[in-house]
């Protein structure tokens, strides 16, 4: 199999999932799906080739300095390598800050609910007084 066909392959599938950014593990799935690539494309140079690629952003997973181990998101069912996205799907600056806010309002909501089921402010960590 050509390096073609596998650029092809990952940039389908870039272009059609529907999260932009896809865990690297999964575009190898994808190409390894093809007999002919099985023996001679491993899962390195895969990222290594999408780490150079002109229309492709790979973002790293959780570095060794997090302080929370790579291995532990693994344990919770949290796939935290590599990802990659088309530089085409990169949302804009204003798009990010109103997916955050969507997710903060969503967080809020989920608060309030918890904090009106059980009539107790609910515990923080930062919260001055006794």
């Amino acid at each position: 199999m050509s390096i073609e066909r596998v650029e092809t392959i990952c940039r389908e599938f870039l272009l059609q999932s529907e999260a932009p950014l896809v865990p690297v593990s999964l575009l190898y799935q994808q190409c390894i799906a093809e007999e002919a690539v099985r023996e001679v494309l491993t899962e390195e140079a895969l990222l290594n080739f999408l780490r150079e690629h002109t229309d492709v952003v790979v973002v790293e997973g959780v570095g060794e300095d997090a302080p929370v181990a790579a291995n532990e998101f693994n344990q919770a069912g949290l796939v935290m390598g590599p990802r990659a996205i088309l530089k085409s799907r990169m949302p804009t600056r204003d798009e990010m800050k109103n997916m955050f806010q969507m997710q903060l309002e969503v967080m809020h909501a989920g608060i309030e609910a918890c904090k009106g089921k059980s009539g107790r402010q609910p515990y923080c960590r930062n919260r001055a007084g006794p």
